[in-house]
């Protein structure tokens, strides 16, 4: 797990995914989705639904190369995509913990919250990450998938402020 969390701090500000190369996957066809400058424009005005429903972008990968990554996470980085498009890290590299299962050393997960799924359409499909795909191409493969984010429950209620835990009972208590 060294390896790969000493190639991923250099990533923190920078590593963002890709699209799916493990199994052969290719770029959709330019015909297939929207331009980047499409979602660009559609996700500057609020959605059908006010952009409310926050998405989670979950990126899992395997480093090939660390050199051409951190090119990647650079240039990522100096084209301020994220904040373009109101996104930001939840979690950059390796598990905290692992419970079941095996991490491979040269693996990361990086975790990116947007305010709504037109917003991480117009991060992916901008000409501008477009471009950057190619930094990364061939330093990573990587799966990308993007979740709804869920509600918390109503038993949650007083135990969140700004989506931070602030009242839970000790683990004591739990067991």
């Amino acid at each position: 797990m060294k390896f790969a969390w000493a190639v991923l701090g250099t990533l923190l500000l920078g590593v963002a995914g890709g699209y799916v190369l493990a199994g052969g996957g290719d770029t959709p066809e330019q015909g297939d989705r929207p331009t980047g400058a499409e979602l660009a424009a559609a996700s500057a005005e609020p959605d059908a639904e006010g952009c409310t429903q926050p998405v989670l972008m979950v990126v899992r990968g395997t480093i090939t190369d660390p050199a051409r990554m951190r090119e990647y996470a650079q240039a990522l980085q100096a084209a301020e995509l994220y904040p373009a498009t109101s996104g930001y890290y939840l979690h950059v590299g390796p598990p905290v913990d692992v419970f079941e299962g095996e991490y491979p050393d040269n693996a990361f997960t990086v975790i990116a919250r947007f305010p709504c799924l037109a917003h991480a359409q117009a991060f992916w499909y901008s000409d501008t990450y477009r471009e950057l795909v190619e930094f990364r191409k061939h330093a990573a493969e990587v799966l990308v998938t993007v979740y709804r984010e869920l509600d918390p429950p109503d038993f949650m209620e007083g135990r969140l402020e700004g989506g931070r835990f602030i009242d839970v009972p000790p683990v004591d208590e739990l067991r």
